[in-house]
């Protein structure tokens, strides 16, 4: 009697086991089509929905501005990570200009308030943009609740300049610090051997100085100045009337006369034109665009950024001049976009010598360099497309 009572009772914990694994392999199952669902609803989801046809080109540039964007990693876009999005200037350029010639954008809002920057040569790019579409006579509306300096430079070519009354325009230029280690190197008993060609190498200093050399000093002072200078000059012509010089060489004098208020002491400087918050400065593109049907206060019609930039892509795939990128750090072998991996630029740029029949090729550089081998491999590359007849520009 006892071994029926163990059979049945071995039979009944079989069945039970079978069915926690047959449990634990659906909920795996569900598990594993739930997490590619997700991963499919993320990397097709579209980004145009609720777009208007017409009215104003929102360019929300919550990001950067750059000649190449970096790939997106997937897994940060499922953990919930906040990303700092990239934008491609010569989409952004392309936009604006596209819309400066088609009747159904009237006018341009340029939202700035989490705008991150770019390069003063990408900035001024996109001014000249902004500029088209002013002389399309379509107002360009910038607002934000704080202007940097890349920010402004911007903001600096629109046509009406809005501010939150709780901000300010913080203008600093450039500069900025350097860690150096000898110290730290020297009481950890630490010798950094390094060997360097040229007065002016100063990338090494932090290893061997407790300080800056005379010669980087020179250099660095060089280089903010004239970076500094082309800043002044790029606002001064887009907006001509504000008192720049006063505000920047005496920030604090300007808002004391202001009674502590920012956004006030930026309004009597003529940086800006209007101060007011989001739902004001929406009702004020509602003046020229109209209104929409939308839940907030205020709400335009607002063509999506990235509606209009698959409506209308920059260049064109099977035209004949090619253009190759060498964005950030140059590296040996391949590389994801944003990278300069050598690989894959060379890569590139036998396709386009092999695949099309091309008639010239740009190379768009924008790096502050890397390894000489991975420079020379491209270098290469570009001297076999001359060594073919092909004209070659090199656009830094």
């Amino acid at each position: 009697m006892a071994n029926v009572l163990t059979g049945e009772s071995m039979r009944f914990l079989g069945m039970v086991w079978r069915l926690l694994v047959g449990v634990k392999d659906g909920l795996v199952l569900i598990l594993m089509l739930l997490f590619f669902g997700l991963l499919y609803a993320l990397l097709s989801a579209t980004p145009y929905a609720g777009s208007a046809d017409e009215g104003a080109l929102l360019m929300d540039i919550g990001g950067s501005i750059v000649e190449q964007p970096a790939e997106a990693d997937p897994l940060e876009l499922l953990s919930g990570s906040s990303v700092i999005r990239e934008y491609r200037l010569r989409d952004v350029v392309h936009a604006l200009e596209t819309a400066a010639e088609d009747d159904r954008v009237k006018a341009v809002a340029l939202d700035l308030d989490v705008f991150v920057g770019g390069g003063q040569a990408a900035l001024s790019r996109v001014g000249e943009a902004l500029d088209t579409v002013r002389r399309a006579n379509k107002p360009v509306i910038a607002y934000a609740t704080g202007y940097s300096d890349d920010a402004y430079q911007l903001a600096a070519h629109a046509s009406e300049i809005w501010l939150n009354p709780l901000g300010g325009v913080l203008i600093t230029g450039p500069g900025g610090s350097t860690l150096y280690y000898k110290g730290l190197l020297d009481k950890l008993g630490v010798t950094a051997n390094v060997y360097k060609a040229g007065n002016y190498k100063a990338a090494v200093e932090p290893y061997i100085r407790s300080d800056m050399s005379p010669e980087a000093r020179e250099a660095n002072e060089a280089l903010a100045a004239a970076l500094w200078e082309n800043w002044l000059d790029d606002v001064r012509r887009a907006r001509p009337q504000a008192k720049l010089a006063d505000y920047v060489n005496a920030p604090v004098d300007r808002i004391a006369a202001a009674n502590g208020d920012m956004a006030r002491a930026a309004l009597a400087a003529g940086l800006v034109d209007k101060i007011g918050d989001r739902t004001a400065f929406r009702k004020r593109v509602v003046e020229g665009v109209g209104a929409d049907e939308g839940d907030l206060p205020g709400s335009y019609k607002a063509i999506q950024y990235d509606a209009w930039v698959s409506a209308n892509p920059a260049g064109d795939p099977g035209g004949q001049i090619g253009v190759v990128t060498v964005a950030g750090n140059i590296v040996d072998g391949p590389a994801a976009l944003g990278t300069a991996g050598a690989e894959t630029v060379v890569e590139n740029i036998y396709a386009g010598l092999s695949e099309k029949e091309l008639k010239a090729l740009v190379v768009r550089v924008d790096s502050p360099g890397g390894s000489t081998l991975a420079s020379e491999r491209i270098r290469q590359a570009v001297l076999d497309a001359k060594a073919r007849g092909l004209p070659v520009v090199i656009s830094m």
